[in-house]
């Protein structure tokens, strides 16, 4: 193990890296060697920064020395993929302090610092050389397929045609009413690259790939197949296509489809992907168009999307560089334009009375036919008709209708009213609940006459006889008066 031991990052940016750097370790190692993660980081940058310190002339053979050494430590093979991000984070990681193993022989304590920085990329640097070189290995191995290439060109030259810049999709998220609304949405994201700008994946990006997302599932699922990466990346463009689902909501299918409850680096792709939804939606679409006419088609499902949806607006606007508002869209689809009339601005003050009398003084009140007017020296008297009831067109129930024993509960009355009359079947033909509300005078009383006589209706046998012992009733009034009308 090297001498240099509880590395502590000395600045912020620093730490960022280093934390992303034991989580990626996380995902290259066995299962099993999370309580040596620190030690085995520290012994990786050591190789690494060891390799960068001394000289570069072995060229490839040294960068695979380096490769077969960290094989050795990570006890598995590692891809092109991780070795370039390990000497990645050997020039981010620009902190971090290497004995050489010369001195360490001898005793000697002092060490030799690793100072990546912006230098470190330069030929002739030492790790600088290590990176630059398998920059070149990965760049030989994806030139050797001519029709992957050409495809890739056909792509940015078609896409290029619609003025794709994404970059202002973020830049520009200040703008706008709810500019703070979609930040707050993302705010989850803005530490991912060690800034306060969220990180997003541009509609270029996907554009000119279509196996973007399969890609992407490859890289954090190393063990799954490339038929699984597949299925998986339909159903992840299933659930992002759901227009009525939010950004949160999607977060969580994910979650749960994916499994990246444990997996941190599962967590920050989730949510990148779910802050740059449709621009993954309508950037595979427009990859897996055959022709022109299906991309142009993708661009205009975009738009009609966009007029819905505010983050998709910003989208179109910033590939196509075109608006989308009333100045675009006043034309119909016959082409004929000028239906929509311009708004103006209208001056309310202008139209507010000056008195607040003189509403009531231009208004004329009028009576209605027959109303009796009579003049007298202290004051004058008008009498107006009565209006017409508003329930003559109701049947009215006779008492005749009840039992010839039921008819004296309602001596004098020959009809019932039209309120009672609607409740009829109800309070005396049936024994089903009923809640009646009803202003005063209206005759509720007797609706809850008629609701004992049906107690007393099913109380009494075949002879006539009344079976008390088998009746109860309870007659709850606000008022005295009330309850002697009715108990007498």
């Amino acid at each position: 193990m090297p001498a240099t031991t509880h590395y502590l990052p000395h600045s912020e940016r620093t730490k960022t890296h280093y934390e992303r750097f034991l989580r990626d370790l996380r995902r290259w190692l066995p299962p099993g060697l999370d309580d040596e993660i620190g030690e085995i980081a520290e012994e990786t940058l050591s190789i690494v920064c060891r390799a960068g310190n001394g000289t570069a002339a072995g060229g490839s053979a040294q960068l695979q020395q380096v490769r077969k050494q960290l094989e050795v430590l990570f006890d598995t093979s590692i891809s092109p993929e991780a070795l370039h991000e390990v000497l990645q984070y050997g020039r981010l990681i620009d902190d971090f302090i290497v004995v050489a193993e010369e001195e360490e022989e001898v005793g000697n304590t002092s060490g030799v610092a690793h100072r990546g920085g912006d230098n470190a990329a330069g030929l002739g640097d030492g790790l600088g050389d290590l990176f630059f070189m398998q920059q070149q290995e990965e760049e030989a191995g994806d030139s050797s397929d001519d029709d992957e290439s050409r495809t890739a060109r056909d792509n940015r030259r078609d896409l290029m045609r619609f003025a794709v810049d994404v970059e202002g999709l973020t830049a520009n998220d200040d703008d706008g009413d709810d500019g703070g609304a979609d930040e707050d949405n993302n705010n989850h994201n803005n530490n991912i690259n060690g800034g306060g700008r969220a990180q997003r994946v541009t509609f270029e990006e996907v554009a000119c790939n279509p196996k973007y997302v399969r890609d992407s599932l490859r890289r954090l699922f190393p063990t799954q197949t490339v038929e699984e990466c597949d299925l998986q990346a339909d159903r992840l463009l299933r659930y992002a296509g759901q227009r009525q689902v939010d950004q949160l909501t999607l977060e969580t299918q994910l979650t749960a489809f994916l499994g990246g409850y444990d997996d941190e680096a599962v967590m920050e792709w989730i949510g990148v992907v779910a802050a740059s939804r449709w621009a993954i939606v309508y950037g595979m679409q427009f990859a897996e168009g055959h022709n022109q006419q299906e991309k142009e088609a993708v661009m205009d499902a975009m738009k009609t999307h966009a007029k819905q949806d505010r983050l998709v607006e910003r989208l179109y606007q910033s590939v196509t560089g075109k608006e989308i508002g009333p100045k675009n869209d006043i034309s119909n689809d016959d082409g004929n334009s000028g239906d929509v009339k311009p708004l103006r601005r209208v001056d309310l003050e202008a139209y507010a009375f000056k008195d607040e009398s003189t509403p009531h003084r231009l208004t004329r009140a009028v009576v209605p036919q027959g109303t009796q007017r009579a003049v007298f020296e202290t004051h004058d008297e008008v009498v107006l008709p009565a209006t017409a009831s508003a329930t003559s067109e109701y049947a009215r129930t006779p008492v005749s209708a009840f039992p010839e024993w039921a008819q004296v509960a309602f001596s004098g009355v020959t009809h019932l009213n039209p309120m009672q009359s609607k409740t009829f079947d109800c309070a005396f033909g049936s024994d089903e609940n009923m809640l009646v509300c009803a202003p005063t005078g209206a005759g509720k009383t007797n609706v809850a006459m008629m609701a004992m006589l049906r107690a007393v209706k099913n109380a009494t046998a075949r002879s006539g006889a009344i079976n008390l012992r088998e009746m109860k009733m309870v007659y709850v009034a606000p008022m005295k008066a009330l309850v002697q009308e009715v108990v007498r």
